[in-house]
């Protein structure tokens, strides 16, 4: 499997690379009315609209300035963007190595983990599942629309 890798703080994750589309520079994002706090907003990428979702806010993890990068993702029916500290590459894992998370793990919600790689000694890859860390947007975002269009 191949993951194109990405750093929140100095934790590292990675996405299956068949999902991204492209790596942008930070847009301004125009706000969603109601939306959770972890949906940065919608930018507008070359005449489409486009929902980011910050993975700090949405990963439950510290807020803080940083370099970030935005990494659009394609998920059934649209495209959403990631918003990530920093995007470190592609990496090809062999599925063997991927490891299922334990039942005590408890930093996340462990319906957005695949699978965890452990990467030498002393870093751990942590594999999402984009379509299950983005299923409640899409429900937001449909709301926004259908307001939106009343």
């Amino acid at each position: 499997m191949k993951l194109l890798l990405f750093r929140i703080d100095d934790q590292w994750f990675g996405v299956e690379i068949s999902s991204v589309v492209e790596i942008v520079n930070p847009q301004k994002a125009t706000v969603l009315p109601e939306a959770p706090d972890y949906v940065y907003g919608v930018i507008n990428l070359r005449g489409e609209a486009i929902t980011i979702m910050d993975m700090r806010k949405r990963l439950h993890l510290e807020s803080r300035p940083s370099k970030e990068r935005m990494v659009i993702v394609r998920i059934p029916g649209e495209k959403i963007g990631l918003l990530v500290d920093e995007v470190i590459g592609i990496r090809e894992v062999d599925d063997t190595r991927i490891k299922r998370p334990s039942r005590l793990y408890r930093g996340m919600r462990a319906r957005f983990i695949d699978g965890i790689i452990e990467e030498g000694k002393d870093r751990v890859i942590i594999a999402l599942n984009i379509e299950k860390i983005s299923s409640e947007e899409g429900e937001i975002i449909l709301k926004a629309r259908k307001k939106r269009s009343d």
